[in-house]
């Protein structure tokens, strides 16, 4: 009978714990919830703010999920930038872009965040300079070449003119900007900007061209030396035939 109460006992606390156990879990996800819940909140009204132009609120919104909320880190960060954008703060917005661009991303995921740091960089340039041939032509150039070059890493738009890209905006970015370069009689191509490099693939060239040179003058000695070979037989042949005309 004892023996009986004790097992009954301990089973009793076993289920307590259970429950405490059960019950905390619980709390744990409700509280969980509600976090992703509130977060989720205020980025819809940031959205909305932003969507009717009032890009003040927005940015004060998502500056306040970038302080506590976690998981939509690179997001908030992106759509900072965007209000920057907005907001005609272009210094500012390609700092939020380019700090977006630093987390982890699947691939293609970071191409929204390419196009807009382009945009962004692209509204920096001096278009009066350029189309006015001033002094600060080739800087603005520069500048120009540049976005491209942002545009096109990790794939988003490949870097050769005309060709694709796992992105149709950054495809269609990258081919405005070519476009704009060719009509200012500019390469839309990257160019080469390592010197080391260029003089190494010149190097090469050259090497190959003395390699070719040297090949067709060992063809051409060849094709000489068969030449008098043949030759030389052919007169041992008719010297043949002449002292055998004479026995005869």
């Amino acid at each position: 009978m004892k023996q009986w109460k004790k097992e009954i006992t301990i089973k009793n606390k076993e289920a307590k714990i259970r429950y405490i156990a059960c019950l905390a879990g619980s709390v744990l996800c409700l509280a969980l919830a509600s976090y992703i819940l509130a977060g989720l909140i205020v980025n819809k009204q940031a959205k909305t703010a932003f969507e009717a132009g009032q890009y003040d609120e927005a940015l004060e919104k998502y500056s306040s999920l970038e302080e506590w909320y976690l998981p939509g880190k690179m997001i908030t960060k992106f759509n900072q930038g965007n209000c920057y954008y907005g907001q005609g703060e272009y210094k500012k917005a390609e700092a939020a872009y380019r700090e977006a661009l630093g987390y982890n991303h699947m691939r293609g995921e970071e191409c929204p965040s390419r196009v807009n740091l382009t945009l962004t960089l692209l509204q920096q340039v001096d278009y009066e300079a350029i189309e006015t041939a001033g002094d600060t032509r080739e800087d603005e150039i520069i500048k120009i070449k540049a976005a491209r070059k942002v545009l096109c890493e990790e794939g988003c738009a490949d870097a050769k003119a005309g060709a694709g890209g796992h992105d149709e905006k950054a495809v269609a970015l990258r081919n405005e900007i070519d476009k704009y370069l060719e009509e200012q009689g500019e390469k839309s191509e990257e160019e080469n900007e390592d010197p080391q490099e260029e003089e190494e693939n010149q190097n090469q060239n050259n090497s190959s061209s003395s390699s070719e040179s040297n090949l067709k003058d060992q063809l051409d000695q060849q094709k000489k030396d068969a030449k008098e070979e043949r030759q030389d037989t052919q007169d041992q042949i008719d010297n043949y035939n002449k002292s055998q005309e004479k026995e005869k």
